[in-house]
């Protein structure tokens, strides 16, 4: 995370207790004078990560590192940048040389970045760059744009999926069903005055309709009821 590789010794000299410190403070060959801090460090950070590694490794660690990025390969889902880091991490004890760690990087890439440098370069998979870092950074920038390529398909596809979805629903309306806005509003239903007044109107309806029908009884009268005399009968046909 540091910049400088004076701030990364001296981070890592502050950590370093009994034989390792005094290792660091004795140590007169590989170092310079810090006019900033007045502190005695190396020209360059890996040039005291070999010697600090060359003087106090451990050869079993070594080795195991060796066979652990011989054996890593990127999972599948796996962002470049956590594989790139695990590697990293490993070859800090490793310390492989650059050929053979660009053939272990390049083995245990997933086959889309593989085929991705090997479109934009056809020599790119055998020859390595010229440091360690840069092998990471190559790696790394490549598997960043198969990665993006791989989430704009992916939102492609969702979009498409989304857009279907939305025309299957469209087609299975039907063609006369209409929008709620065009149906007719609902008759109001009659209060309990005005049942109460249409009840009584219907009363007085059917009262006059009665009084009619025997009113009418009444003057209908049937033959023979009434007896006529024979003067009677002489005056009418007068």
């Amino acid at each position: 995370m540091y910049d400088s590789a004076n701030d990364k010794i001296l981070y890592i000299a502050a950590l370093l207790t009994r034989s390792v410190k005094q290792w660091y403070l004795g140590n007169k060959t590989r170092r310079k004078p810090d006019p900033q801090s007045g502190w005695c460090v190396w020209a360059r950070y890996e040039d005291f990560l070999k010697d600090f590694i060359a003087v106090h490794e451990n050869r079993n660690e070594v080795r195991e590192a060796k066979r652990n990025i011989q054996m890593e390969f990127q999972k599948a889902g796996e962002w470049i940048k956590d594989y790139m880091s695990r590697m990293h991490t490993l070859n800090i004890v490793a310390n492989l040389l650059r050929d053979l760690l660009w053939e272990y990087l390049i083995t245990g890439l997933q086959p889309k970045v593989r085929e991705c440098m090997k479109r934009t370069n056809k020599d790119s998979l055998d020859v390595a760059p010229a440091s360690p870092e840069m092998c990471f950074e190559a790696i790394t920038s490549m598997g960043m744009k198969v990665e993006n390529e791989r989430i704009r398909e992916q939102f492609m596809r969702n979009a498409q999926k989304l857009k279907e979805q939305t025309q299957e629903a469209a087609r299975g309306k039907k063609p006369d069903q209409k929008p709620q806005a065009d149906k007719k509003p609902e008759a109001l239903k009659p209060s309990g005055v005005q049942k109460k007044k249409s009840k009584q109107g219907k009363k007085k309806k059917s009262s006059a309709i009665s009084e009619k029908s025997k009113t009418s009884e009444k003057k209908v009268k049937e033959p023979g009821e009434d007896k006529v005399t024979y003067s009677m009968r002489q005056a009418r046909m007068k």
